[in-house]
């Protein structure tokens, strides 16, 4: 595992070198390539793979890919009362679906658990995942959209342009010709058409995702405020999280391993680490974890992880094969891949209940790829199995979560239990999200 957690702090080197020299060079603020997320396949995803596995065909792949995606290009638009809201001093951008906003169109934030009645003195602008929207809003929202037809000739005399404008520079080039570029430039244009201006404080569940880095800039460079960037999720290696030039003014967290982590590897000051309660993982919550396998976002190789899951199924005698349940990531519920190896597992589970009758009463749970869930199952005293397409990608380690122990089950197979009674994550209330304002 010392040569897994090195070669993870080799790469977070990489990302920081990176973003804080070779990048700032080409003085950007909405590029696709500053999005360093190992859980995501974008074209900062196959460049990370390249710095650990020196194969150029995967980062050619995706850069393919973010051509592809830039023709079926959506267009966006703002939905509001009215663009002035000069009168509010505290603002959050956050993301929404039709199940946020309920029939007096008022918004319920998961990330923040309240909602904008509850903090209307607060402008909302809420990033919305679809595109139909018929809901008449509270005056304290603001719902940025997509277009529900796709303009591709538009699209294609915009790649064209970008081609054309930065064609002798291969560094610009790799940086803008990207979806969240676009994405981030759209954003950014409709934004700036809502007028601010007695705003003072900012907050927003922050990613390090190239829009965000572009309101950050913007409201920088406009007036003299403090934006709070409250992390919401607990990654392996938050390589996306990476202190750059454009950056929150502070981080909100709620583990005392996160805080550390970040603080010690990944650039940021502790006196700029707010560790608070959890707005997200509140006392109110039920969630059962327990007897699950849960998919990730994203994976590369169905068959890589059922062999894997053989080699599990092998190796542990204590599964309770009769609960087990196959959890897909709720944001993959369409996708093919998902769904095949999703019936796979399934059919895999069916056939060794017909051969086992075990009932084993210990809590177990599997996680597979890159995910922040471990986090939470292990707060539940949950023992959990991590199965890894690319352990330096997806595994945690000692010396970044030093309250989690680590036991290899096989190659590409940990074992995980927390070496703490205390909760690795600051479960907090429905109230909590006030104390961000602080």
């Amino acid at each position: 595992m010392k040569q897994i957690a090195d070669n993870q702090i080799n790469l977070i080197n990489k990302v920081k070198n990176y973003l804080n020299n070779n990048f700032n060079s080409l003085n950007l603020t909405s590029s696709g390539l500053t999005y360093f997320a190992a859980f995501g396949q974008n074209t900062s995803f196959g460049l990370m793979k390249y710095w650990t596995e020196r194969k150029i065909g995967y980062f050619i792949k995706l850069f393919l890919k973010e051509l592809y995606s830039l023709i079926i290009f959506h267009q966006y638009k703002i939905i509001t009362s009215t663009n002035d809201r000069r009168s509010y001093k505290k603002l959050i951008v956050t993301w929404g679906s039709n199940k946020n906003f309920d029939k007096n169109g008022i918004y319920h934030d998961n990330y923040f658990n309240t909602d904008s009645s509850v903090m209307s003195d607060t402008l909302w602008f809420v990033i919305f995942s679809g595109s139909n929207f018929d809901i008449k809003l509270n005056n304290n929202i603001i719902v940025f959209i997509k277009e529900k037809k796709i303009n591709y000739i538009k699209n294609i005399y915009l790649l064209i342009k970008s081609l054309i404008l930065n064609i002798f520079s291969f560094n610009k080039l790799i940086n803008l010709i990207s979806w969240q570029s676009f994405y981030a430039k759209n954003l950014l244009e409709k934004f700036k058409l809502i007028k601010l201006r007695d705003l003072e404080t900012v907050l927003l569940p922050y990613e390090g995702q190239p829009f965000q880095t572009s309101i950050i800039n913007y409201l920088k460079n406009s007036k003299k405020l403090k934006i709070h960037g409250f992390i919401h999720s607990y990654p392996s290696i938050p390589t996306n999280l990476v202190k750059r030039k454009i950056s929150p003014d502070n981080l909100i967290v709620a583990s005392n391993d996160q805080k550390y982590c970040l603080s010690r590897f990944f650039g940021w000051s502790e006196a700029n680490i707010h560790l608070k309660e959890s707005s997200r993982f509140i006392n109110d919550d039920k969630k059962n974890m327990n007897d699950k396998i849960y998919l990730p976002i994203n994976f590369m190789s169905a068959k890589k992880i059922l062999n894997l899951i053989d080699i599990l199924f092998n190796e542990i005698k204590y599964i309770n094969y009769n609960e087990l349940i196959i959890q897909n990531h709720p944001a993959c519920k369409n996708s093919k891949k998902h769904i095949y190896l999703s019936n796979k597992l399934s059919e895999k589970i069916k056939y060794i209940k017909k051969n086992n009758n075990s009932n084993y009463k210990e809590k177990i749970s599997i996680f597979i790829g890159s995910t922040g869930s471990i986090v939470e199952a292990l707060d539940s005293n949950i023992k959990v199995y991590h199965i890894c397409e690319d352990m330096v990608m997806e595994s945690y380690n000692k010396i970044m979560w030093p309250s989690i122990n680590f036991e290899n089950i096989s190659s590409n197979i940990i074992k995980y239990e927390k070496n703490t009674d205390d909760k690795l994550i600051k479960i907090g209330n429905k109230n909590t999200v006030f104390s961000y304002f602080n």
